[in-house]
């Protein structure tokens, strides 16, 4: 039935399905069928070439298709690399191999891409030279495969590699096992964080960023202390501050230190830590640095500080937001208002909150402060807001903000009702625009 059912003249879909059906039913002769098929003249069945290779059974199959590779055209060889790669049967790679020698640009490609799965620790070499060709898919293919080799002996191999490398080779092969997630890649980051090559060092400093501990601290504060480059001083940067936040525990002495006796570039890169660190400490470092001589680290940890994630930093950001220098003051309210919008306490929220629009100087600082109050769905918040209805400079952002807190306000109860009904009927009086009328009115039609 599926002979019959392959001859021209049928459809398309029934032609391949019998095709499919026929490699099923009798799988001892499916590879010289296949060969034969994709070998002919009809372009259907070189189309089923990746499918069907994939799908077959056994290694006698593989050992056939592997016979038969270097004979099949180029796009029929694509194919076929590409449907051993998804069988998967390593008794294949010595056939990918060859093919990696081939002279046409595609299937070499191809061949690479399947030895990813079908290769060895073998092949670490071949591939790791492979990475430095100009033709920029033949590279990438080989880097690909390097990076999904599988098995105990291939990061040892990729060592072995680094030790004979030239520079450019050695910084792609860290890099390797750094993206494989190798054992291997902190120790020989280690090794070579102080190698004559910056491409070797900024290697190394890669994996340290993604994987560096506290016992690396000292080694990349090193680094960055006499980084040649702007490149490496800023990779170096990054990668001390990255140590310090995910290891803060180990770290808080070191980072305390480097402080005190650090360069511009040091206190930069440690100062960006220190939010993430947290505690008494690093917010008394941090706070310390805003009377550093060094514009640049003053600027940085008053960034810091405006952005300190915990209720511990609200006094000082106060205090900051109280000072006559407009910068400071800036970013002072804005911390301390972020810090009071997220308080848990809905008391001591709403005392921050007033505290927060008492020290507004600039309608800035009060747009900021009643954009805040938004988020702040209580009877206090109405109270303040209502209270700014009067002054032309906010009125506006206060009436928006009005109309958000009652909104939610509404969804307290019917006991919040009357203070909703009070605060819309005083909003409709002070502000009749066309929109916050009509917008108070729905609400108000929500009461009971």
């Amino acid at each position: 039935i599926y002979r019959s059912l392959r001859k021209k003249g049928n459809p398309e879909f029934i032609r391949v399905g019998a095709f499919a059906g026929l490699a099923k039913a009798t799988p001892g002769k499916t590879p010289d069928r296949i060969i034969k098929a994709i070998q002919g003249a009809d372009p259907l069945y070189r189309n089923l070439a990746r499918e069907v290779v994939a799908d077959t059974k056994g290694k006698k199959a593989t050992a056939r298709y592997v016979e038969a590779l270097p004979t099949l055209p180029n796009d029929v060889q694509i194919e076929m690399l590409a449907g051993l790669a998804r069988r998967g049967d390593k008794s294949a790679r010595n056939g990918v191999v060859a093919a990696v020698e081939s002279s046409n640009p595609a299937v070499k490609q191809a061949a690479l891409e399947a030895l990813g799965t079908l290769g060895n620790a073998k092949d670490v070499r071949l591939l790791a030279a492979l990475m430095l060709v100009p033709e920029e898919n033949i590279a990438t293919a080989a880097r690909n495969s390097l990076i999904r080799l599988r098995g105990d002996r291939v990061d040892p191999a990729i060592v072995a590699a680094m030790k004979k490398a030239d520079p450019a080779m050695r910084a792609k092969l860290l890099t390797i096992l750094d993206v494989r997630i190798s054992k291997e890649a902190v120790p020989q980051a280690r090794l070579y964080l102080s190698d004559a090559s910056e491409a070797v060092r900024v290697a190394a400093l890669n994996v340290f960023l993604q994987q560096g501990q506290a016992s690396e601290f000292d080694a990349v504060l090193s680094i960055l202390k006499k980084a040649p480059g702007e490149t490496e001083t800023a990779l170096a940067s990054r990668t001390l501050a990255a140590i310090a936040r995910h290891n803060a525990t180990e770290c808080l002495p070191m980072v305390l230190a480097a402080l005190k006796d650090g360069s511009d570039p040091v206190k930069l890169s440690l100062v960006d830590a220190l939010g993430d660190m947290g505690g008494a400490e690093a917010l008394a470092a941090a706070k310390a640095l805003l009377a550093d001589d060094s514009p640049a680290v003053k600027k940085k940890s008053l960034t810091v500080m405006s952005e300190w994630p915990t209720q511990d930093a609200a006094d000082t950001l106060l205090e900051l937001a109280r000072a006559e220098d407009r910068a400071t003051h800036d970013a002072g309210l804005k911390g301390y208002t972020r810090l009071a919008q997220t308080h848990p306490d809905h008391g001591a929220k709403n005392a921050m909150m007033a505290t927060a629009m008492k020290t507004a100087r600039s309608k800035e600082d009060k747009w900021m402060v009643l954009s805040a109050y938004g988020t702040v769905h209580s009877g206090p918040s109405l109270d303040a807001l209502e209270a700014q209805l009067d002054d032309p400079e906010v009125q506006k952002e206060a009436a928006m903000a009005l109309l958000k807190v009652n909104e939610a306000v509404i969804k307290h109860g019917e006991k919040a009702h009357p203070r909703v009904r009070k605060s819309l009927e005083l909003l409709k009086t002070k502000v009749q625009t066309e929109y916050v009328v009509k917008r108070a009115n729905e609400l108000l039609a929500k009461l009971k």
